[in-house]
Parts: C-alpha cells; structure tokens; sequence
C-alpha cells in the first residue's frame, strides 16, 4: 500500500518501480548493493534508484548500512548493504515453504537481517556500520558510539571454527579492540582468542 498508493500520491514516483525495487531488496536482504548494478537490473536512472532508496528508508521499509572502511566518501558513493525492516517479509518473499532446499542455506541472510533489526531498535544514539576491505574481508556490524566501537559477526552455524573468525580477528587487531560478539545458531560462551574476548550468544536470546 506504501509503495502502491501512499508514495505515488505524494510524490512523482511510480508504484511499479518502486514495487520492483522492494521486491529485490527484500529477496536480497543484506547483501552488498550497487547503485549502477541496481538501476540497470531496475532499467531505470542510478539518480532515481537513489531517490527511490531514500524513500523506502524513509518510510521505514528498508534501512542503509554503509561500509566504514573505504575512507571519505559522500554517502551518495559509498559501498552499502540493504536490510529489510521485517524479517517475516524476507522469508516470505524469498522460500516457498519450510521445504524448500533454499530455507538452510538462506537462513543466514534472514538471521542477519533479524540482529540488524535487533541493533536498530537498540542502537539509541548508536551508529551501525558494516567493514569490507578489499572486496575479500568483511565484518557483519559495526556497533559505534562516541567512547566504543563493537564488531559483531552473525555465524548461524552448527560449527564455528577459529577460521570463521579470521576477519572479525583481524579487525579487532587492526581498530586495537578487545571485545567483540558473535551471534550463533546455538553456541552460548565467551572464549577469548588472541588477546581479543568474544562473546558467542544465540540468536535465539537477542530479544
């Protein structure tokens, strides 16, 4: 209705792009967007794929995390990932039923997409970035406050092992930081690795 009919009367805007464009954001909930790749799959201008962005997040359907870890750039520019702001729109838009051979391998993004939401509504004065170097190391969440910063890596897993955590490691000795979490599927501990105490709690306990 949002995007069918709200947007459309306030603004000069078609529903059907929007529409669209919704529909792919939500299938693809947390991955990596680009805006010229965007707009050519959409066969509309990367000008309007932006204006049509900043509606969405407006309108709280969607939410923009940028990488903090290019350096200087407008946030027009800069590398981000899309969440969807319900994560019952994410399984239904993207499974076909508790069957499908797609619901193991696609639960990570929706778990992913659910602690995003989970920081979101923690975050108060908190900003959530994501890192990503390089196009090969990547941190999930970046949780920064004034006095703080805490990465955070989403591993729903049966079993995490200590290469699983060789960006999250990394980052921590790069940034000089002694804490970091990581949400798992069933694993509730906290074990400290190279001089770095990680705290592993459940999805299931974030509330």
């Amino acid at each position: 209705k949002v995007v069918e009919y709200d947007l459309p009367r306030l603004k000069k805007v078609y529903g059907n792009e929007l529409t669209n464009m919704l529909n792919v954001l939500v299938s693809h909930s947390g991955q990596n967007i680009e805006i010229q790749n965007l707009a050519q799959d959409l066969s509309i201008s990367q000008n309007t794929t932006r204006e049509y962005l900043n509606l969405l997040e407006k309108t709280h359907l969607i939410s923009q995390v940028f990488n903090l870890g290019i350096g200087f750039r407008t946030r027009s520019t800069r590398m981000r990932k899309v969440y969807a702001s319900s994560v019952n729109a994410v399984v239904l838009g993207s499974f076909q039923g508790l069957d499908s051979d797609l619901w193991q391998s696609g639960m990570g993004n929706v778990v992913e997409t659910f602690v995003y939401n989970y920081l979101l509504r923690q975050s108060g004065t908190t900003d959530i970035n994501f890192w990503r170097e390089r196009q090969v190391k990547e941190v999930d969440f970046l949780q920064i406050t004034a006095e703080s910063k805490l990465p955070i890596e989403v591993k729903y897993q049966n079993q995490i092992r200590e290469s699983d955590l060789s960006n999250l490691l990394y980052y921590c000795h790069k940034e000089k930081l002694r804490n970091a979490v990581v949400v798992t599927k069933h694993d509730h501990y906290i074990k400290t690795l190279d001089n770095v105490e990680i705290s592993f709690r459940p999805a299931h306990t974030l509330a």
